[in-house]
């Protein structure tokens, strides 16, 4: 069985067509987990309306976020596999099914996502999103972007939670545990309609996703390669001006960045911008920064690439 989680607050004008397009699913064997996050608007009178017995439904006292709210509907999940899907967004009618034959048929599978329909709040198809498909190539692009639309992704019922501290990063942290105990994949056709408009949660609170999104990110390089990560945030942040005064720490900073040995194509391609900005705003030009920006570029370009040890690193 699937575990839809649906968690809404005051999405009257959507929330509607959202659960009209879970409960019209091809794939009939799931449960929809609704958790009104203290809505004021008209929202729990449509939930009250709905008759479906696989429904339930639960009211928070007060509203407490979107991650609260879709832990308190982990703690409920009766599947095992379980789908996420915000309350204003709609799912393809063939979804579910698509996803759950992917799990069907390759038990190391930990989590799908799909391709997706960008539309806006009149529901007009704006562009179709592509995403990487396989596994290695859906890890490499961590440090880089996010490889999943959150309504888009189903995962196994594992027990995990979404990180409370994180307030709009939550979906990367979790995509990128899950990663780590077995393979991710996306479906290269859109499965969902993913809505951006002025009130998306995506529109309101960018400014702490990118402060979230960094922090999951300097996490999980901090792990895979011996570099000073206050510089690399600088840096990546265009806070140039802060490090003209730190000249031997920027030095050094780039010397182990070059000396990492990271063979995704996307953890190069930051790496390789990163070095060019160092190269191009500090004057560092030693020949053996130089070599390893080619070898990156030709690695970025061609993944087969065996990296050749040069004696000088």
């Amino acid at each position: 069985m699937v575990s839809v989680i649906l968690c809404t607050y005051n999405r009257e004008v959507f929330l509607s067509k959202t659960i009209e397009s879970v409960l019209n699913q091809s794939y009939s064997d799931f449960e929809l987990i609704i958790i009104d996050d203290g809505s004021t608007d008209s929202s729990p009178a449509t939930i009250k309306d709905l008759s479906d017995p696989r429904i339930r439904v639960k009211k928070n006292n007060a509203n407490i976020g979107i991650v609260g709210s879709r832990n308190i509907a982990l703690k409920m999940a009766r599947g095992d596999l379980i789908a996420i899907i915000d309350s204003d967004d709609l799912w393809e009618l063939d979804k579910l099914e698509n996803q759950v034959k992917k799990f069907d048929n390759d038990s190391l599978l930990i989590g799908v996502g799909s391709y997706a329909y960008i539309i806006n709040s009149q529901g007009r198809i704006n562009e179709v999103r592509r995403f990487p498909i396989e596994h290695h190539e859906i890890h490499s692009t961590f440090l880089w972007r996010c490889p999943f639309i959150h309504s888009s992704f189903m995962f196994r019922n594992i027990g995990l939670l979404y990180n409370s501290s994180l307030s709009q990063a939550e979906d990367l942290d979790l995509f990128i545990r899950l990663s780590k105990l077995g393979k991710l994949e996306n479906i290269n056709r859109p499965l969902i309609h993913y809505r951006v408009h002025r009130d998306s949660l995506t529109s309101l609170k960018s400014q702490q996703q990118s402060k979230d999104g960094l922090a999951v990110r300097l996490s999980l390089l901090s792990e895979v390669a011996n570099i000073n990560l206050e510089i690399y945030e600088m840096m990546f942040n265009h806070k140039l001006d802060s490090l003209s005064n730190r000249q031997e720490e920027v030095n050094l900073f780039v010397l182990q960045l070059s000396r990492t040995s990271l063979m995704d194509r996307h953890i190069i391609r930051v790496h390789t911008w990163i070095l060019k900005t160092a190269v191009k705003t500090f004057k560092i030009r030693p020949q053996t920064i130089i070599t390893n920006i080619k070898l990156r570029i030709r690695m970025c370009h061609f993944p087969n690439y065996k990296e050749v040890r040069h004696k000088s690193l």
